[in-house]
């Protein structure tokens, strides 16, 4: 096993053949090890690109890398300032933990609602749920469009398959055009309804509607990911180049969603959501 190093503090959960292990700065999973091979891809050099970053309140860039609320604007750089902060400790099990986030002077510069941010991450036998519920402790509504980042250890650079319902996808960094699956130069196809991932910048999938999807990871491993598409409505790509030791597939939301069309939480009301991933 690779020595995992956090920046906050550090928090092992067990189950059967499975371990792991999470960082309380971004509430962040760095590792799942199964039978002692880390499932996650980590890079000590790195950490802000490892495991799984949490991407809240917003996920991707927005426009100008601003937040529009209420008739005001607020400064937002890209997948939110969550991960960028230390969770207090909740609670604890052998294969359970509870995380907690609370508004503060710092977030409510960049987003004027105050929240308590829960997570709760449950591990089974080769499973991972990671539970979020997001308290609006405001008077108002607060705007949300939330994204989750997992970054997968792939096992065979070329062979990293797909499975989706897309039929169309746009670039992060274009926020309009639109272009079809089978002509995408970092894509091809591998059937009608899957396909091979080469480089992807940051594919954002249009009509994925898939609430289980599988990815091939090559030498007959595999990962699934199960989430509610009312609460995810767009499923991203990412690989920085087709000779990455990683795959990212991250149940986020539309581009500037938080903007345009975003999940609304009443006030003094909850957002409840959880993604599992399966190996």
């Amino acid at each position: 096993m690779t020595d995992i190093k956090t920046v906050g503090e550090k928090y092992v959960l067990y189950n059967a053949n499975n371990k792991v292990i999470i960082d309380s700065f971004g509430a962040k999973v760095l590792a799942f090890y199964q039978n002692d091979y880390n499932r996650l891809f980590y890079n000590s050099e790195d950490i802000g690109h490892s495991g799984i970053p949490l991407c809240f309140p917003n996920f991707g860039p927005l426009v100008n890398n601003v937040l529009s609320t209420n008739g005001k604007k607020y400064s937002m750089k890209q997948h939110g300032f969550i991960r960028n902060m230390n969770f207090s400790f909740v609670s604890k099990t052998v294969d359970s933990l509870l995380l907690k986030l609370e508004s503060n002077d710092e977030t409510l510069i960049n987003y004027p609602f105050e929240f308590v941010f829960s997570v709760e991450f449950i591990l089974l036998e080769n499973e991972l749920e990671i539970c979020f519920n997001w308290n609006n402790k405001s008077d108002e509504k607060s705007p949300l469009s939330p994204g989750v980042h997992p970054y997968f250890s792939v096992y065979d650079k070329e062979n990293i398959i797909l499975q989706t319902n897309s039929i169309t996808y746009n670039l992060s960094q274009d926020f309009s055009e639109i272009e079809r699956l089978v002509d995408s130069k970092f894509l091809d196809a591998a059937t009608r309804s899957s396909f091979i991932i080469k480089g992807a910048p940051d594919i954002n999938l249009i009509s994925h509607n898939l609430e289980n999807t599988k990815v091939l990871l090559g030498n007959n491993k595999s990962v699934n990911l199960e989430y509610d598409n009312l609460d995810f409505d767009r499923l991203t790509v990412w690989r920085k180049s087709a000779f990455e030791d990683y795959i990212c597939i991250e149940p986020a939301n539309t581009q500037n969603k938080i903007n345009d069309n975003p999940i609304l939480v009443e006030a003094n009301r909850e957002w409840k959501s959880k993604v599992i991933i399966k190996f």
